[in-house]
Formats: C-alpha cells, sequence, structure tokens
C-alpha cells in the first residue's frame, strides 16, 4: 500500500512531483494521472514500438497523437548479483561531509542499496576543486573506473568524442534489454530524449530526470514583507525594480539593496535588454551579446544604480549568489534583493531574527511592461544533469547498467530520494514519505549534509522536487512558479547540442581571453571607473580585436551543421 501511494504521489502534480517507472499495475500515464488523481501512476512509459529504434542511434521517439501509454515494466528481480562483483564508481564528495565521512561507502542508503541488489560499489573520491584536473588525468592515462559521474559532457570535443575515442560506452545498445525504466522514462518524451541523447544519437550517460520540465530551484528573491509594508506591488520591470530598490534604501535602510553577481551581469537583468552575457540565437542568426546595443544599455542602467546607491557595493568579491557568506547584510535589510536557492529562502529569516521578515521569488524583469523576457542561459527540461556515464573499463556493463536501472524503478527512486524507512523517513497518513529528525533536525549536521551522510546528495534516479521541503513556507513552494512562468520566451536559448567539435580548441583559446577582459571591464562600468565616452572604441571594437568576431563564426557554423 505504501509503495502504490509512493507512486501516486510521484504522477501528480507539476513540477511538485516525482516520476518513477515500473511496478506493473502502477504504471500509467503521469500527464492522465495529474488531471485524475485517483489513477496510480508513475513515469510516462512508452510501448516498444514508439521507442527510437537501437538500429539507428540518431533515431527519435516519433510523436504519437494520443497521450503515450506506459509499458508493462517487469519489477527489478533482486538480487542482481551474489554479491562476488565491485564496480568502482569516480565521484565527487560534498566537502562538508568530509569533514564526517571518507566514503560514500559509508552512506547507509548506498549500503542498503547494495545489500539489495547483491552489487557492491567502491567509491574513487576527489574534491571538487580538483575535479577538472582530475577527470582530464584519468581520460589521459587509458585506466578508466567502471563508472564516471557528472563529467562526460566535459570531455574535451564532447561525449561523442568520448565514446568515439573508446572512453565511454554508448548506452543506446543495451537500455533496452538491460535498462528498461530508463528507456521507458526517456523514450515517451520526444523532448527529454532529446535532452539526455549527444548530437549523434548516442546516450552516454544517465541522466537524473523530473516527471515535468523544469528550470533550477533558484532565482532573485525580495523582500516581500517590506514590499506590504510600503504599499509596493512585486517588481515586473527594470523601472519598477528601481523605484523599489529607492525606497526601500529611503524607508528601509537597504543601503546595497540590489545584490549582482562579481562579474557584474546577470542574464536575469540583461535579457530585458534583448542581448544575453554571452551567445544567443535571433532566428537561425548566433550573436554575441556584448557586442549588441543591449548590452551597453544594460551597463548604464547597473552604473547608474551602483552611483545611487542601490547596488551592493562590494559585489565584484563575491561569486553569483550572496547566500551565506555574508547574511548579516541580509539579515540587517542591508541588502533586500539577491540571488538564492529555494532552500535557503527561510534560513535567511531565521538569520535575521526578525519574525515579519518574509522573502518572494522575483520573475526576470523586463524592459516595458507585459514586455517578454528573453531568455539565452537555458530552457526547461526534464532533465536535471547528466549523472553516471559507464566506461569501456567496465569489464561487466550488462550488469552494471542493470543495477542502474534499478534506481529508476519504484523502490529505487524511494531509496535514492528518502533512504531507509524508519531511519530517515517515515510516511504520513497519507502515505507520502517526510524525511526524519535524523536529517531534518540532526544535532551535528545541517540539511544537506545529513542528506549527503545518510540518503543520496544526487545520484542516477527520478528526481522528488518535494524531498526536503516538509519545512517549506508557501513562498519557498510557490517560487518554482514564479521563476519559470513569467512570460518568458526561450526562442533565444542555443540547443544544448550545437557543439564546436573541432574548432573547439581554437574557441577557447580565444574565449579564455576575452572572458577575462569581459568580466574586468563589466566590473569597470558598473562601478564608474570606466567612462562611456569611448566605448565603441574602449570596449566593443577591442573585443572585436581579439577576435570575438571568430567566436561568433565559429559558433554560426556549429549551429548551421545542427540545423542542417
Amino acid at each position: 500500500m505504501k509503495k502504490r501511494l509512493f507512486a501516486l504521489l510521484l504522477a501528480v502534480g507539476m513540477i511538485l512531483c516525482l516520476a518513477a517507472c515500473g511496478g506493473g499495475s502502477n504504471a500509467a500515464s503521469s500527464a492522465s494521472a495529474a488531471k485524475d488523481s485517483s489513477q496510480s501512476a508513475a513515469a510516462p512509459t512508452a510501448a516498444a514500438e514508439e521507442t527510437p529504434a537501437k538500429e539507428d542511434s540518431a533515431a527519435e521517439p516519433e510523436a504519437s497523437a494520443q497521450e503515450p501509454v506506459a509499458a508493462e515494466v517487469p519489477d527489478t528481480v533482486l538480487p542482481l548479483s551474489d554479491g562476488s562483483e565491485t564496480f568502482e564508481v569516480w565521484m565527487g564528495i560534498s566537502p562538508a561531509a568530509m569533514n564526517y565521512i571518507t566514503s560514500l561507502a559509508d552512506n547507509a542508503t548506498y549500503q542498503e542499496i547494495m545489500k539489495r541488489t547483491g552489487v557492491n560499489l567502491s567509491f574513487i573520491h576527489f574534491h571538487p576543486d580538483t575535479q577538472t584536473e582530475q577527470f582530464n588525468l584519468i581520460c589521459a592515462s587509458g585506466d578508466y573506473p567502471d563508472v564516471m559521474n557528472g563529467v562526460v559532457n566535459q570531455y574535451s570535443g564532447g561525449a561523442d568524442k568520448g565514446i568515439e575515442d573508446g572512453v565511454f560506452i554508448d548506452l543506446l545498445d543495451y537500455l533496452e534489454e538491460y535498462a528498461p525504466h530508463y528507456y521507458n522514462i526517456i523514450s515517451t518524451d520526444p523532448d527529454l530524449y532529446e535532452d539526455v541523447t549527444t548530437p549523434e544519437g548516442a546516450v552516454a550517460g544517465f541522466y537524473s530526470v523530473y516527471a515535468e520540465p523544469r528550470l533550477n530551484d533558484m532565482g532573485y528573491v525580495i523582500r516581500q514583507d517590506w514590499l506590504d509594508d510600503l504599499g509596493l506591488e512585486k517588481p515586473k520591470t527594470m523601472d519598477q525594480l528601481h523605484d523599489v530598490l529607492s525606497a526601500f534604501k529611503e524607508d528601509k535602510g537597504a543601503t546595497d539593496g540590489l545584490f549582482i553577481p562579481a562579474t557584474g551581469v546577470s542574464d536575469y537583468f540583461t535579457s530585458a535588454y534583448g542581448v544575453a552575457s554571452g551567445m544567443y540565437l535571433d532566428g537561425d542568426t548566433i550573436h554575441y551579446g556584448p557586442l549588441e546595443d543591449g548590452y551597453k544599455e544594460y551597463l548604464e542602467t547597473m552604473a547608474q544604480w551602483y552611483s545611487d546607491g542601490l547596488i551592493y557595493h562590494d559585489f565584484p568579491f563575491y561569486g553569483e549568489q550572496l547566500a551565506f557568506r555574508d547574511m548579516d547584510k541580509i539579515g540587517s535589510g542591508a541588502v533586500a534583493c539577491f540571488y538564492s536557492e529555494t532552500g535557503d529562502m527561510a534560513s535567511f529569516k531565521d538569520f535575521s531574527g526578525d519574525e515579519n521578515f518574509l522573502l518572494t521569488a522575483m520573475a526576470p524583469v523586463s524592459k516595458e511592461d507585459g514586455g517578454t523576457i528573453y531568455m539565452s542561459d537555458k530552457k526547461p527540461s526534464r532533465a536535471d544533469d547528466v549523472r553516471w556515464a559507464v566506461t569501456t573499463g567496465c569489464e561487466d556493463p550488462e550488469l552494471l547498467i542493470s543495477f542502474v536501472d534499478y534506481l529508476y524503478s519504484d523502490e529505487g527512486a524511494l531509496l535514492c530520494n528518502y533512504g531507509i524507512e524508519g531511519e530517515t523517513f517515515e510516511y504520513d497518513a497519507d502515505g507520502v514519505p517526510h524525511f526524519s529528525d535524523l536529517i531534518y533536525n540532526n544535532p551535528t549536521y545541517d540539511y544537506r549534509t545529513a542528506v549527503f551522510i545518510y540518503v543520496m546528495d544526487s545520484g542516477p534516479t527520478v528526481v522528488d522536487p518535494m524531498r526536503g521541503t516538509g519545512t517549506y513556507t508557501q513562498e519557498q513552494l510557490d517560487s518554482w512558479d514564479e521563476w519559470q512562468n513569467a512570460n518568458l520566451d526561450y526562442s533565444h536559448v542555443i540547443p544544448n547540442k550545437v557543439v564546436l567539435e573541432a574548432e573547439n580548441a581554437e574557441y577557447n583559446n580565444v574565449k579564455s581571453d576575452i572572458d577575462t577582459f569581459l568580466d574586468e571591464m563589466t566590473v569597470k562600468y558598473i562601478t564608474g571607473e570606466y567612462s562611456f565616452d569611448n566605448y565603441e572604441t574602449d570596449f566593443v571594437e577591442a573585443l572585436k580585436g581579439m577576435n570575438a568576431d571568430r567566436l561568433v563564426e565559429l559558433y554560426q557554423d556549429a549551429y548551421d551543421n545542427y540545423a542542417a
């Protein structure tokens, strides 16, 4: 009964649900289940004839006039092995967790997964700061672990080149037989299939997936309690945001009202001026934001706001998120609008000590009221992130792939998201799982560290966005909708399959110098160190002199190849 209730939870709702696949009678279309919550459902699956053909790795699932009907995927028969085989897994470990554990082999959930499946994992950990260096060394050595986590797309030349060079295997050749849960999840949704396959049509790794397309749970937040106190509406335009920040400064003492990234640029705001901080599409033409007039308009606006004392004065010394680095600025009210995560929103109230302190999510603002916001960074996707890639060093890929597929089953997804019943989670009266006090109120670890130590921080599975939300306020839950359901236009987003291939080295060599110059000059213009009098010469022409036009050409060629 509990398993059935959990499967129902996974299927219902928009982004507040978890897609799980398999389980025989539990299988149904999640779209139908969202309309009729009386149905027990899992992630959308497809019959074999609706899935991409194995013979043609570039083939995509054909769209159906009707909603996909879930295939009957048998429950995974456990154990998968007798415990005699061990796979090496190369992945990072949380710096915070490193203070308490040395290996994820000590993690209770991983131990339980290994116990149930009869498959052993041996973890090779690295510090996140050394990930790129270690990855390159392993690839150069030719001595690969069985699994590499989260890096397949970082291979020089892309995932397809990694497969061509014999580092990673193409999972598509194995999925239908050895990973039916995962295969049915991706084969039903053409958009998801597009996101998880390479430009050449290969499946280079297992992704974490959601039931519904979504963006990351991150965006700008603003003091709702102050808006209420001053009788102000949540800003929707740049001018409205200026007026709100000015009121916050005058009436609430917000001396550093808006926090922006250390680089001085955020697509959250450049989009209001029709440009991006990098490459973007206009029809079938590639543009580079800093070369366009809209970028200058953005810089002039930010420079004026900085001069008016509306922007955090020391922003160049921080990263993208102010977050917990300078919480006193937020707690005291000096900063009132900043980039944050959904999960962090309530923490600032606790730090402030103000019972009336209230943050609310703020959607990207436009230039004019009701204007379209041209997003160029990314579009909503069911694909969270690529996780485990199987290397050619694996001597038994069939068993390993079957093991990973278990993590996409109802039972496996429950383990990955919540851990062990009675220890890390309990069911409520409605059969919905919630973390226990071991996770939410651990006397030693904060929430994220507790999840990493006892459950699973990230991995190949179907992701429940509701996990960890047991203590969320309504404002936190609403933030997801606010950040991605505004009047957003994703037509300017360059498809993720646009790759530079052979030109990659040239692109990277040119881009490195340009990025350094761009970051330095952007900050100098905003802080008033540089005048706009000679902007065309000092900035635009300087960028062109550094071969910024060549970058555009390389990207245009790559896009044309993709579009063809």
